[in-house]
């Protein structure tokens, strides 16, 4: 498990290995602050076949307009979505 500064730690990972799984979950009050970095950095973390679950609040879901969502739940406040990259 790694915490950090999502933006930061997204942004140094360029030419890494890739991950398959990712979990993000960004405190809900400050999520519209890394909405944009995880916009841009988190493909490049993220295996062709990999999968983003980010948890976010449920009265303003993240959205992570990069890749494509592939399945959308709430549960009470929380929103769960797991994103993969786009086909073709």
């Amino acid at each position: 498990m790694i915490r950090a500064d999502a933006g930061a730690w997204l942004a140094a990972r360029t030419n890494a290995t890739p991950y398959d799984l990712v979990f993000v979950d960004a405190p809900y009050k400050l999520a519209d602050l890394v909405a944009e970095q995880l916009d841009t950095h988190l493909p490049g973390v993220l295996a062709a076949d990999g999968r983003a679950v980010v948890e976010s609040g449920a009265r303003r879901p993240l959205a992570i307009d990069s890749l494509e969502r592939l399945r959308q739940r709430r549960y009470g406040a929380a929103d769960v979505s797991i994103y993969g990259r786009a086909e073709g």
